[in-house]
């Protein structure tokens, strides 16, 4: 079954998606936790560290930890910058999602695929505004799916009969 994705049309499920991405890990621990906006977790994580590193300056001892902090401070921009970038790149896209009896399959149009096999999904999460694939291994990447498509996407996990890998955090939000 191949899905065109909508999420050309949806800039809040890269926000949401990003988040996921992010914090991978603890999505995969924890399927049914809820999933935030990347940008204000990024914009507080960037606050918090900008704060601290000032507060510490002024403090003898601890400049080494100031300008740590401080670094970090800079990467968590570059990282809002990247984001937001690599959003608005790929709101020119034509995305399909394959869905076979070996995986799901993320195809942009003439550019390249992803594919993440049965065995190596952990999790497939509905959220507010994206459905994520989360793989097992934290080495493998993240495959987000517009909510739009939700439809979709439960009816070929029923035909491909991998419905148990569903989570719904739907009712949550």
């Amino acid at each position: 079954m191949i899905i065109k994705s909508r999420e050309k049309e949806n800039k809040k499920f890269f926000d949401e998606f990003y988040y996921i991405a992010l914090n991978c890990g603890s999505f995969r621990k924890h399927p049914n936790k809820k999933a935030r906006s990347a940008t204000k977790y990024l914009v507080f994580l960037a606050i918090l560290f900008f704060v601290s590193s000032i507060a510490l300056m002024f403090v003898p001892e601890l400049e080494l930890i100031s300008f740590m902090l401080f670094i970090i401070f800079f990467y968590l921009v570059i990282i809002l910058i990247i984001i937001k970038r690599h959003t608005k790149i790929t709101l020119n896209e034509s995305v399909y999602i394959k869905i076979d009896e070996d995986g799901i399959e993320d195809i942009y149009e003439n550019k390249i695929s992803t594919k993440l096999y049965w065995d190596y999904i952990e999790h497939i999460i509905i959220n507010k505004y994206s459905i994520c694939v989360v793989p097992k291994s934290s080495y493998s990447i993240l495959i987000g799916i517009d909510i739009s498509n939700k439809d979709d996407m439960i009816k070929a996990l029923k035909k491909y009969k991998k419905i148990d890998l569903l989570i719904d955090n739907t009712e949550i939000y």
